[in-house]
């Protein structure tokens, strides 16, 4: 191991037990997050990791996949026809949500609503 996962490992061991309702810091689940995504990038399982880390790899799982502060949103660029479509759109979200079957006039208004 190297310096900087020695030093992750010892701020999660020095935190105790964790278990429902101990939560961790939010830097610290920061630092875990940055270092998993990275060790995944190299070919880490999440086995290894969790055996690295003393966490769960469901935790893991669900740390990497929620949203973060830091995260950026895409701009959307919508391109209007002056014919409207009779073929149904199908919208997917970058979560993997998906939506099919709308019309080319709903798509855009449920486009236009969301936050």
């Amino acid at each position: 191991m190297n310096e900087g996962i020695l030093s992750l490992k010892q701020e999660l061991d020095a935190l105790g037990p964790r278990g429902r309702g101990h939560r961790y810091p939010k830097p610290l689940r920061e630092s875990v997050v940055s270092h998993v995504l990275t060790a995944r990038r190299h070919g880490q399982t999440w086995q290894q990791l969790t055996d690295e880390l003393g966490i769960g790899a469901i935790t893991l799982q669900r740390w990497c996949d929620e949203p973060t502060s830091q995260s950026t949103v895409t701009p959307l660029r919508v391109v209007t026809h002056d014919k409207p479509s009779s073929e149904s759109v199908t919208i997917v979200a970058p979560n993997g949500w998906r939506i099919e079957g709308l019309t080319s006039e709903i798509a855009l208004r449920l486009m236009a609503a969301a936050p």
